[in-house]
């Protein structure tokens, strides 16, 4: 939440600059851009954080998995592994093209849709 608030006060803040400087017909200075490159700056990092926060589904059918959009089929995964990195996880998925990251999530989370993959490909 603090990230979207985040993310809509700096393109206001933005906004905001370009319009004062407009009404005031000031003329474009170091300043200026040095505000503007440090506000988009911070709108830049404020929707990684939220992009990086967002939940994501994971569906497994009888087709394969699907996460964020893309599907892979059960007869392409060859393997999957849960790797863990501080208080976040995911699960990684082998297959011929290369490997499928399906997370991030809580360990727990991981760990059951590990458990639902193994289920599958036994």
């Amino acid at each position: 939440m603090a990230s979207a608030i985040g993310m809509v006060s700096c393109a206001f803040a933005l906004t905001l600059l370009g319009t004062v400087y407009e009404l005031l017909h000031h003329r474009v200075n170091i300043v200026v851009i040095a505000i503007g490159a440090v506000l988009l700056a911070l709108f830049g990092l404020a929707a990684w954080a939220v992009s990086a926060t967002i939940p994501l589904d994971v569906a497994l059918d009888a087709g394969g998995i699907t996460f964020a959009g893309a599907r892979t089929a059960w007869s392409a995964i060859s393997g999957a592994t849960l790797e863990q990195v501080g208080s976040r996880a995911h699960v990684s998925l082998q297959t011929p093209e290369g490997g499928v990251r399906i997370g991030p999530t809580d360990p727990a989370n991981a760990s059951a849709i590990l458990a639902s993959i193994r289920a599958v490909k036994t």
